[in-house]
């Protein structure tokens, strides 16, 4: 399941969110068959694309929320990252 949205309605444009959340069951070890528990995750994402032209066009920056749990494990999986991309052109 997942949801997005685009902020460019309130004057923010190049601003987006996202929200996927998955849930995987019954699977198996590939090496011996052995049952392994149900998983759920959770991922929240925040892009910002900067202007379309000057020095910046290109420049992306994301956020992203990560977490994974195991059913029944109290460990819970999770991650930040900050990611810049910039789109150069070479040629």
């Amino acid at each position: 399941m997942s949801y997005s949205y685009n902020f460019s309605k309130f004057s923010v444009p190049g601003l987006s969110a996202s929200a996927v959340y998955a849930y995987g069951w019954s699977a198996r070890d590939p090496n011996n068959g052995a049952s392994l528990p149900d998983q759920q995750e959770l991922d929240l994402t925040l892009d910002y694309r900067f202007v379309e032209k000057g020095p910046l066009k290109g420049l992306w920056l994301r956020a992203q929320r990560l977490k994974v749990q195991a059913a029944g494990d109290p460990e819970l999986t999770s991650e930040w990252r900050v990611i810049l991309y910039w789109e150069i052109p070479l040629l």
